[in-house]
């Protein structure tokens, strides 16, 4: 694909005066984020993306562009930053939207390292941007899960006591002893 866009590049300059070699300035955030999603979400190492990232950044460029589209490149700040915050919560349906936020500033991030890989930009404005979800607040799974062996069968053997819920607890023993989320196991 990059290929071709030189070629064209080279052969659009052919018989003029202009270098086929300078990019064209970036005015608007808009603009970074389609060119990112153009080139197929390309990550720091400009290898493509795949399963779940692909859709979270395809999402989240989405979302981005609809408050960042003709926000100029030069008027990116940390303020700005908590603007988009502001606008995002107010739409927010799940909880707080602090984590939601800070993905999708991610993928902003990603969209302008790329572009700076690329020479459009100079330097990425949302390298150093204010977080809004505090680790503090942040719940793992692991903080719930049981001690040891013994403790995970002692919660599988009541599901177990039913025949309608062995299945599930099997499940759980699995989950549980593999690490798998339920819609891996799922799968398997």
């Amino acid at each position: 694909k990059h290929a071709r866009e030189e070629l064209h590049k080279r052969r659009a300059a052919v018989g003029t005066d202009k270098d086929p070699y300078v990019e064209q300035e970036v005015f608007t955030v808009g603009e970074i984020i389609s060119r990112y999603q153009k080139d197929g979400y390309l990550d720091k190492n400009l290898n493509g993306r795949s399963g779940g990232t692909l859709v979270e950044e395809t999402r989240n460029c989405g979302k981005l562009l609809e408050f960042w589209k003709t926000i100029p490149v030069s008027a990116v700040t940390d303020a700005m930053c908590d603007r988009y915050r502001d606008w995002r919560i107010k739409g927010a349906k799940n909880g707080k939207g602090k984590r939601v936020i800070d993905r999708e500033l991610n993928t902003l991030n990603n969209a302008f390292r790329y572009a700076k890989r690329r020479a459009i930009v100079r330097l990425n404005p949302v390298a150093d941007r204010p977080r809004y979800q505090s680790s503090k607040e942040v719940r793992h799974c692991r903080e719930f899960m049981p001690g040891n062996a013994d403790e995970l069968h002692e919660f599988v053997g009541v599901l177990m006591q039913n025949p309608h819920s062995v299945v599930l607890g099997f499940q759980m023993l699995f989950e549980g002893m593999t690490g798998l989320r339920t819609s891996e196991m799922l799968k398997l």
